[in-house]
This record gives structure tokens, sequence and C-alpha cells, in this order.
């Protein structure tokens, strides 16, 4: 008596498992895209650049909805020369900035504009920690953006 309900189960445990397995996670889960003004990632020169630093940060579905930033944080790196006062010979040096911005999908103007009038090839920029606002009002982590100047 006992053989018949453990095949039953099994077969039960068998037809969950294969419907389970069936379900593609991917259709669950939605793609977003970051655009900063109207530059994906990518490789810009210095020109491109200036024109969109103004322009918001931009989180998008596959559908072309938007969503709002919470927050994120730009990584710029940059090379830089000076003249050594022993030597007397020009070095370079590579160096770093970074900031947070919060309840905003812009630069602060300070960074906008240093960014325009320092900008040259081999910098490099990084903004990710982007956070945006689901519409389940969910806070979700979008994908990082980065730019390399040439």
């Amino acid at each position: 008596m006992k053989t018949p309900i453990l095949i039953l189960i099994i077969l039960i445990l068998q037809q969950n498992a294969f419907a389970q397995a069936k379900k593609n996670p991917t259709d669950t889960i939605p793609q977003f895209f970051v655009t900063f003004g109207n530059l994906t990632s990518g490789s810009f020169d210095p020109e491109q650049l200036k024109k969109n630093i103004d322009s918001a940060l931009i989180v998008k579905d596959k559908k072309g909805t938007k969503y709002p930033i919470v927050r994120f944080r730009i990584n710029y790196s940059f090379t830089n020369s000076f003249r050594d006062s022993e030597t007397e010979l020009l070095k370079k040096v590579r160096d770093f900035r970074a900031a947070d911005f919060y309840d905003t999908a812009f630069l602060s103007t300070n960074w906008a504009e240093s960014i325009k009038d320092n900008v040259k090839k081999g910098d490099e920029i990084l903004i990710n920690n982007i956070i945006f606002k689901y519409k389940s009002g969910k806070k979700i982590m979008a994908p990082d953006w980065n730019a390399i100047i040439k």
C-alpha cells in the first residue's frame, strides 16, 4: 500500500520540478539601460562629452520608461603633469577624483564645468552606484556607465 503512494509523490515532485525548470527567469527580471544625455557607455572625443556633461543621467527599461535617480557616484580618472622641482623634468601622474550625488540626475555645476575645462584624451569616467526608484517604489541598482576619452 505504501509503494503506490510513494510513486504518486515522486511523480508529483517531478512534475513540479519540470514546471519550475520551464520558467525563464530572464522574462521576470527587467533590463535597464543607462545613458548620460544621449551617450551610452563607450569611447568619446572630448567635444562629445562636453556637449552632454550638463545632461541628466537617465535609467530606462526596454520599453523606454524612465525612472527617477535616487543617487549615483562619479569616478573621474585623468593624467596630470607637473615639473619636478629637483630634476626640472616634466612628470606625469595618474590622478583620481570621485563624488556622490543624491536626489538628482545631474552633476553639480562645479563638476560639469571642471570636466568641460579639463577633459582630454586618455581620461576615464565611471558612473556607478546608480540607484533608481522602480515603479513599485523599490530602489534598484542600475548598470554602470563608463567612458574613455579618445
